[in-house]
């Protein structure tokens, strides 16, 4: 038996374990040269699966891996037509969709494959207040793009350091890095490379969505 059909049928296994609609499966797939045309038959798998939610998202490129990946301007139009295609189907079955993918196509940059890139700097990082990022080795990070922070080894616990001076003064700095370029503890800009492609544009966006909401944005200084 195969990786993906172990994957499969653990996920037939939850989706029969549903009461009331929890857990809640979501399947998230990255989308790269490799497997775009299988995008519409992504979202027909996840009705087969049972699946509640489907993510698309643009893969992450690396130097390694930008030649072999990314995708080329006539290939990114048929990934919109795809992802048009599997957005009507999941309306029809009732699966959820999710548009953060929309944030990716409008911010794509056909030489680099970037998919964020400018966001971050035109709207400051909030990521800070939603999450962080723990390593195998107690290195605290802002976010899963190793920006550390500290290390749990060195502190009393994570809710000291979550409620700290030091975190704050680095939830302040995502806001402000479009100006003064702050480092992380080992001298790294909080801002770098992988910024141009963030995993987690989507909580960013959400949270400026929920200042809006509640008339918050205006106490955020930037």
């Amino acid at each position: 038996m195969s990786y993906a059909t172990i994957i499969e049928e653990n996920v037939k296994k939850l989706c029969r374990l549903k009461k009331w609609n929890t857990p809640i499966i979501i399947l998230l797939h990255a989308i790269n040269r490799y497997n775009y045309h299988e995008i519409f038959d992504m979202a027909k798998k996840a009705k087969v699966l049972g699946a509640n939610t489907i993510w698309y998202q643009l893969t992450h490129l690396e130097e390694f891996s930008f030649k072999e990946l990314k995708l080329n301007s006539d290939q990114m139009q048929e990934v919109k037509s795809l992802l048009r295609q599997a957005r009507e189907f999941c309306m029809h079955n009732h699966i959820k969709f999710h548009s953060f993918i929309d944030f990716e196509l409008e911010h794509y940059c056909e030489d680099s494959g970037d998919w964020s890139q400018g966001g971050l700097l035109s709207q400051g990082c909030y990521v800070g207040w939603h999450f962080a990022f723990i390593h195998l080795r107690n290195e605290l990070s802002f976010c899963c793009g190793l920006k550390v922070l500290g290390n749990l080894d060195k502190v009393n616990n994570f809710e000291s350091f979550w409620y700290s001076d030091v975190y704050r003064r680095y939830r302040n700095d995502g806001l402000i890095m479009h100006k003064e370029y702050p480092v992380d503890m080992y001298g790294k800009p909080l801002y770098d490379k992988f910024c141009d492609s963030c995993d987690n544009h989507d909580q960013n966006i959400a949270m400026i969505e929920w200042l809006k909401k509640y008339d918050l944005l205006q106490f955020v200084e930037r």
